[in-house]
């Protein structure tokens, strides 16, 4: 499960973007527009978000035929929330997860099969946004520079400390001094300079590293 999810996200990933950036990639999708809570609502109630949401993405067919997605932001959520719900979403779109598309209906299924593939897709798309937004390897070169911290790896990633901790329980690769190397083969020389302003940035804050 997890490992096509992660998969994905490294594909996505290779073009060397760090940090990772879920609002440019949906940007980048065929025919995507980007709503407010409030127009999305306003155009199609059937869109409006669950009171535990974020962020949606939504596929529909136009009368044409053509495909168009439709992402549903609710404003005043902090960044780093909004930043995981839009790669959250954005796994869902890659994945190509039934849940993605406006109606989420599968004619055979009965209730109880759709419940057990949604919490599928759920995981899917978590282990997604976790594997795009903090790569194990880089992850790993965090670890080693003495940034093996929650709150440290929230700041150089811009991810909730929620997020950093789960991340950080996923046992990042710090095992072998050639370890920059293959961060290096992974997403080349400017993530790496990235990463060191990253830290900088932390530790110009009055951050402490291990």
């Amino acid at each position: 499960m997890s490992e096509a999810a992660e998969a994905a996200a490294r594909t996505l990933l290779s073009e060397g973007c760090f940090p990772a950036d879920p609002f440019r990639a949906l940007q980048r999708m065929p025919g995507l527009l980007f709503f407010t809570e409030e127009e999305m609502t306003a155009i199609s109630p059937d869109c409006r978000l669950s009171t535990h949401e974020d962020a949606r993405a939504f596929r529909c067919l136009e009368e044409s035929g053509r495909e168009k997605v439709l992402v549903c932001w609710r404003e005043g959520v902090g960044e780093s929330r909004l930043r995981f719900s839009f790669a959250h979403e954005l796994g869902h779109l890659v994945l190509g997860h039934q849940s993605a598309f406006l109606h989420n209906i599968i004619e055979w299924e009965t209730e109880k099969e759709r419940r057990v593939r949604e919490r599928q897709e759920e995981k899917e798309a978590n282990a997604f946004a976790a594997a795009y937004l903090i790569p194990l390897s880089l992850l790993g070169l965090v670890v080693v520079k003495g940034g093996g911290e929650p709150e440290i790896v929230s700041a150089v990633f811009g991810v909730s400390k929620t997020a950093a901790d789960l991340a950080l329980r996923r046992k990042p690769d710090t095992i072998g001094l050639d370890l920059s190397q293959r961060v290096l083969d992974a997403f080349g020389q400017d993530t790496l300079r990235r990463l060191d302003r990253a830290f900088e940035a932390w530790d110009q804050m009055g951050g402490r590293r291990k």
